[in-house]
């Protein structure tokens, strides 16, 4: 997901500049690989169509470029979901966005991943599952459904709940005793994160850097959490992103360094 990922903002940053139809179907054969690699990462669909709005082309142009993008990814994911039209009788991408999506959103949701056995569905879960892939899944996305708008407050608490899990920092630690070079890995690797996610934030204090193209990047950072906001955490969800963290860290030091006044000046 992650080559990919950044494939994709590439394509989007380069169409909000530099529109072309090579880009656009480029974008289109990324986004084509991506859903049938990590359907999350199809949120990047926001940042493509926010860039074809900043874009310099005329409206029938931007058209003609989005238009491009989708039939190519069509092209790209078309053959697996006519397989799956075949196979499981419905053109779908996957059979687990029910099932997400309603262990994200039950009377048992706490934001982080839990099994279905601790959930109302738990005891029916199997004769549930005999009935085929796509009936469980359809099933399972209504019953969430009908509990969010059931309980909008805690869908909406919850949520909030979620965006603040997946940004935190990661402190947590395995199981059993950790050795000392694992307590030092786990250590770097927080300070890392924190690092990156404070250099990310001075995107916005740096006027230079409060263009549009830093925008499409916090659209994409926006767009990824808001998927996980909808079904549930789990760490290891966020590092895709991560590498457009890193992106708006360097844009963040090159500004610094930018600013810094000749070695000559400050010598005198």
């Amino acid at each position: 997901m992650i080559p990919l990922m950044l494939g994709v903002m590439w394509c989007a940053l380069r169409l909000a500049r530099q529109p072309s139809n090579t880009v656009a179907i480029g974008c289109g054969a990324l986004l084509g690989l991506l859903a049938l690699t990590g359907n999350a990462a199809l949120s990047l669909l926001a940042v493509l169509a926010l860039a074809l709005l900043l874009s310099p082309a005329s409206m029938a142009q931007r058209l003609s470029m989005a238009m491009l993008a989708l039939s190519v990814a069509l092209v790209m994911s078309g053959p697996w979901l006519l397989r799956n039209m075949q196979v499981i009788g419905a053109p779908v991408l996957n059979t687990n966005g029910g099932f997400n999506l309603y262990l994200g959103n039950n009377p048992a949701a706490t934001g982080m991943f839990v099994s279905i056995s601790e959930t109302p569905r738990g005891p029916t879960w199997d004769a549930l599952r005999k009935t085929g892939e796509v009936q469980a899944s359809e099933t399972l996305k209504q019953e969430a459904i009908s509990w969010v708008q059931a309980h909008p407050t805690a869908f909406l608490t919850l949520a909030v709940k979620k965006a603040a899990y997946f940004w935190t920092p990661p402190f947590h630690e395995g199981k059993g005793d950790p050795s000392p070079a694992e307590k030092l890995v786990r250590l770097l690797w927080a300070l890392q994160f924190l690092l990156l996610l404070a250099a990310a934030i001075g995107t916005l204090l740096i006027p230079r850097l409060r263009n549009r193209q830093v925008a499409l990047l916090w659209l994409a950072l926006a767009c990824y959490t808001g998927v996980h906001m909808l079904f549930y955490v789990i760490f290891r969800y966020r590092e895709p992103i991560m590498p457009v963290l890193a992106v708006m860290a360097g844009l963040v030091l090159e500004s610094l360094v930018a600013a810094r006044p000749p070695a000559a000046n400050r010598a005198r």
